[in-house]
């Protein structure tokens, strides 16, 4: 299996974690019901045909339902306060 961009998830775990109150808070999200919950760094695989774009702005719901799925997931974690990383992934079948 080869992947896409696995140097952009090497720089994303590259970060060392931080040791002011302040930066360290800030990398904490508030949940609904007011709990606090770390952000996390997410890399999302995806197959190479199934990457979303940025944005669906302006497309048809038949464009988008190829990708659906991985759209909800994406903007679902954006949302939710976390760094998102799409890749793209290609597989080979022998």
């Amino acid at each position: 299996m080869e992947c896409g961009d696995l140097r952009r998830l090497n720089s994303l775990s590259e970060s060392k974690p931080s040791t002011n109150k302040k930066k360290a808070s800030a990398s904490r999200s508030v949940a609904k019901n007011g709990d606090t919950f770390k952000k996390l760094r997410v890399m999302v695989l995806c197959h190479e045909d199934l990457v979303p774009p940025e944005t669906i702005d302006g497309l048809t719901p038949k464009e988008v339902a190829p990708f659906k799925t991985e759209w909800d997931v994406i903007s679902t974690l954006k949302k939710m306060g976390h760094e998102v990383a799409p890749s793209a992934c290609t597989t080979t079948w022998v």
